[in-house]
């Protein structure tokens, strides 16, 4: 009887527990995507974001704490298709150190069709991977898989871990419709500072999709490359507006070589351009500024730039 007592005990312990542990990933996993629409709201403050992450780390350490049951029920969430479940599983499977678990699971969590997933799962290895799994990044930068090469490029670039030539060189086999992978190795190698990925870069920046191009200019500029006329002039000219304002706040170019951009008023990041003068503050632009401010789209626009640049 007494062993049959301690039996039913432990059983009954068990459950009490597996229940707790459900419980600790079904709320991180609702906090997860709370965080997501936190962020996209500029109605919420920092204080209030920090808030709610701070809700969702207790739960983390409560699954953490679980160990090996707590584990187990992690790792059955990998083959799920739950964004916010998957986001915590990994996350505690990294700080319980469980990098097999993690790394059978990555492949198939990373070409998943529902882009959620992949996006779900960088995020929680950009936060808590540990630095001993560096080998994994290497690994996938050899390996040829274009989805796990978009995860560990963003990964390397969030840790700065020093693998910049090798990813440079794995981004340098990418092709130009693999829009989520060079929009990751770019992002990264601008990151790095890897000015061994330079030429590349130079290339991105004709890419059909205009964000590759636009993460390609500002990875550039954080390499320290456009410094010479012809660099920024083809950043400027060959480009769409966009390109103007980060280059203005870098200090990459003049407000002269960005006339160019906000003189194409037919250019929809037109506007872009004229702010962008107005950061330079040079007075010689002072007289397309005053002409653009009549014009019913960049009015406007040009206004901000003349209160920039004159501080009126």
């Amino acid at each position: 009887m007494v062993v049959m007592a301690d039996m039913m005990g432990r059983g009954l312990l068990w459950e009490v527990r597996a229940w707790t542990y459900e419980a600790h990933l079904d709320e991180a996993s609702f906090l997860y995507e709370q965080r997501l629409r936190y962020l996209d709201d500029p109605g919420v403050t920092l204080d209030e974001v920090a808030a709610l992450e701070a809700r969702q780390e207790a739960h983390l350490d409560g699954l953490v704490l679980g160990e090996a049951q707590a584990g187990g029920l992690c790792v059955e969430q990998l083959t799920g298709d739950d964004p916010g479940a998957i986001h915590t599983a990994v996350r505690v499977l990294c700080r319980q150190g469980q990098r097999q678990a993690v790394g059978q699971a990555l492949q198939p969590l990373a070409a998943h069709d529902a882009s959620e997933v992949p996006t779900a799962l960088t995020s929680a290895l950009c936060l808590d991977c540990p630095e001993t799994w560096s080998p994994l990044a290497a690994a996938a930068l050899e390996h040829g898989d274009i989805a796990l090469l978009a995860v560990w490029a963003r990964v390397i670039g969030y840790r700065l871990w020093p693998l910049g030539a090798r990813l440079a060189l794995a981004a340098s086999h990418v092709g130009p419709r693999d829009a989520p992978a060079l929009l990751a190795c770019a992002w990264a190698l601008g990151e790095l500072r890897e000015v061994s990925a330079v030429s590349w870069l130079r290339e991105l920046l004709r890419a059909d999709n205009p964000d590759v191009g636009r993460t390609a200019a500002i990875a550039l500029i954080k390499c320290g490359a456009p410094q010479t006329r012809p660099d920024i002039d083809a950043l400027c000219g060959g480009l769409p507006g966009w390109s103007a304002i980060p280059l203005a706040l870098a200090g990459a170019a003049t407000a002269r070589q960005l006339e160019s951009i906000a003189a194409q008023t037919k250019d929809p990041h037109a506007a872009d351009g004229l702010i962008a003068i107005g950061v330079c503050g040079d007075g010689a632009s002072l007289p397309l500024l005053l002409s653009q401010l009549t014009d019913a789209r960049l009015g406007p626009s040009a206004a901000i730039a003349l209160h920039l640049l004159l501080g009126v």
